[in-house]
């Protein structure tokens, strides 16, 4: 029964945006593809999946900075594919900002979890508030 009247609220033509969001229980598209993101850059970093990082995403050489300890530069000097310096340009700055007092880093679950306590609104294109 939830599910056809959840069906129904999204397929009206006069609900918004905004409404099928709150019906469904969802985050903004945008807001998920960027949390998708620092999750998949977590997986680069601490080599949970097998990608050359190396060749477009480096660790800040300076041992002191503010903020948590994984802080990454990009290389613009480097010539690689388009897709790669996309996403190195949208996760580095959002990565790079992760307070160090809410995110977790010691294991991957805990993580994704402290993720949701960040807030990476200031980070996205379109605002709903």
């Amino acid at each position: 029964m939830y599910r056809g009247s959840l069906l129904n609220v999204c397929m009206s033509s006069k609900t918004t945006y905004r409404e099928r969001l709150a019906a469904a229980n969802l985050d903004t598209l945008e807001f998920r593809r960027l949390r998708f993101v620092l999750i998949m850059c977590c997986k680069i970093v601490f080599g949970l999946i097998n990608v050359e990082c190396k060749k477009f995403i480096q660790f800040v050489p300076a041992s002191s900075t503010r903020g948590h300890c994984y802080k990454l530069f990009v290389e613009w000097t480097i010539v690689v594919t388009d897709v790669i310096t996309f996403f190195a340009s949208r996760v580095v700055p959002v990565w790079n900002s992760l307070p160090s007092n809410i995110v977790n880093f010691s294991t991957f679950p805990k993580f994704k979890t402290s993720l949701f306590l960040v807030y990476l609104s200031k980070f996205l294109k379109y605002q709903l508030d």
